[in-house]
């Protein structure tokens, strides 16, 4: 199963602290997790500006909270699960929700282990470079932000990376 996932941080260096992720699998169920454990005060000033008001303000959960509530979404796929981003920045989060819990397979695959219950997650870069494929992804991902004017809520941008990836896997059937 291909699941698509964005998340949103304080700002891009080694002391950036995840806000929030969204997942939406290939057939549409999604998820989406706020966190707690970050400060307005570590975030750049486009989070602040851009990120922060779009915020649901839903439940924010700790990483050892948010952990099995995760684990349950992607075990209830009873497959493994290929996760796709657009950024490193997304798995690299991922696996630190769940280092206690995962056992690492290989340098973009682990193991998450949960109620005796095991699953292999592993990454894949969204990779739309090659023409036309770049321009089908970008037209489906901002016709998406368009609709929605939601652009780095984690879980529309999730939503986006779907619509590219099914515009550019239809794209090339014709």
């Amino acid at each position: 199963m291909k699941v698509f996932i964005d998340a949103e941080f304080t700002n891009l260096n080694v002391y950036a602290k995840l806000i929030s992720m969204g997942f939406i699998s290939q057939t549409g169920e999604d998820l989406y997790v706020e966190f707690r454990g970050w400060d307005v005060v570590d975030c750049n000033k486009f989070v602040v500006e851009t990120v922060l008001p779009l915020l649901d303000g839903s439940n924010p959960l700790l990483f050892v909270e948010a952990c099995p509530h995760i684990a349950e979404w992607l075990l209830a796929f009873a497959e493994d699960i290929t996760l796709i981003a657009d950024s490193q920045y997304d798995w690299h989060f991922f696996q630190n929700i769940f280092h206690e819990r995962a056992q690492y397979v290989g340098q973009n695959c682990i193991d998450i282990y949960h109620l005796n219950q095991q699953i292999r997650v592993s990454f894949e870069w969204a990779n739309f470079i090659e023409p036309p494929y770049n321009a089908i992804a970008g037209h489906a991902m901002q016709s998406h932000f368009l609709a929605t004017g939601r652009q780095h809520h984690a879980l529309e941008d999730a939503r986006a990376l779907r619509k590219a990836w099914l515009d550019v896997e239809r794209a090339k059937t014709l």
